[in-house]
């Protein structure tokens, strides 16, 4: 897992260096600062430590699928408490989500 984030910090490098350098820090609030570590360490960090420990005690197909719902309950989330719009994308990705994790848990019958 160390070395997955390691190659891709290195990789995504490249492509939001020009974005990273046009944030205007000095105008930055408290609140901004603290909604940042909120995303970057309970929210990423957290879960995927907690992944991690799901594929030690689980099954990783267990493990899997819940890594791959992730994107279909924070749409969820959205749509009910931001009254986000539920678009044909979302539809469609919500569809190549499920299909993925039924068919990465599909077991031959042989």
């Amino acid at each position: 897992m160390r070395w997955i984030f390691t190659f891709g910090f290195l990789m995504v490098i490249p492509l939001g260096y020009n974005e990273f350098t046009h944030i205007t820090w000095d105008q930055f609030t408290f609140y901004d600062y603290l909604l940042l570590f909120l995303i970057a360490v309970p929210g990423t960090f957290m879960a995927y430590v907690f992944n991690v420990y799901g594929i030690k005690i689980l099954s990783a197909s267990v493990a899997g699928t819940y890594i791959y719902l992730q994107p279909v309950f924070a749409v969820s989330f959205a749509i009910i408490f931001l009254h986000e719009e539920l678009t044909f994308n979302k539809i469609i990705a919500a569809i190549l989500i499920f299909t993925g994790v039924y068919l990465a848990n599909y077991k031959r019958k042989m």
